[in-house]
């Protein structure tokens, strides 16, 4: 059993969380946040609804996922004069970014150019180093065809049976995904978009996966193995 002095530092560790970020998160996603802290997923469930009982957190159902954000009703509400200045100071730093990337540019320019003009002594440097470098790439690349294979055939075969069991596995969990989000959009009015900003997903296009590289790479070795 818990203790009450645990009980009420659980709750405000992951109410400061929740008001800090201002965003929805499912149970699973504040687990993983007090995971750091060694805090099991029933004792966060469990202070996830007494939070949202005592109205420090707003919790909706989406169909069998329920998702929990910070209370807004307690957030300062800006005066019209607050919001105009903010307004102006907003404007103001955009225009002093736009200056700064102007003078970036231009600095940028200046060094291109004095880098890219080489007096005859330089140049003549230049191409002796170029042509040692190439020497030695040209040794090594004797040095690697005269030896054997790098990679034996059992460790390459192996290799692509983990690669092509890991990518399987990515598709089975991206289906499920796929179940569980269709039903949030549908029970929900946000654009796709927007949800996923809202909740925090990262999609693959967000993380810079080059999905359909990683899909040929997957269907020739499932040739080859064949």
């Amino acid at each position: 059993h818990l203790s009450t002095n645990f009980i009420d530092i659980l709750y405000d560790i992951i109410l400061k969380f929740m008001q800090d970020e201002n965003r929805p998160f499912n149970a699973q996603n504040v687990t993983d946040f007090m995971q750091k802290h060694g805090i099991k997923k029933t004792a966060v469930q469990k202070s996830l609804d007494k939070l949202s009982e005592n109205n420090d957190l707003v919790a909706k159902d989406f169909n069998k996922t329920k998702i929990y954000y910070a209370s807004q009703t307690n957030l300062e509400v800006p005066s019209p004069e607050e919001l105009k200045e903010a307004e102006a100071q907003i404007q103001r730093l955009q225009a002093e970014i736009t200056e700064e990337r102007q003078a970036v540019n231009i600095v940028e320019k200046e060094l291109s150019t004095v880098l890219h003009s080489l007096t005859d002594e330089q140049i003549t440097e230049r191409v002796q180093t170029l042509e040692t470098e190439c020497e030695l790439l040209e040794s090594k690349l004797v040095q690697v065809q005269a030896s054997s294979s790098l990679v034996v055939p059992e460790e390459l075969a192996l290799r692509s049976k983990l690669f092509c069991a890991k990518f399987d596995n990515y598709r089975k969990r991206k289906r499920m995904f796929r179940n569980v989000w269709d039903q949030l959009l549908e029970s929900s009015e946000k654009k796709a978009s927007t949800l996923e900003e809202d909740i925090g997903i990262d999609t693959d296009q967000s993380v810079g996966l080059d999905c359909e590289a990683i899909q040929k790479t997957y269907d020739n070795l499932k040739k080859v193995r064949r």
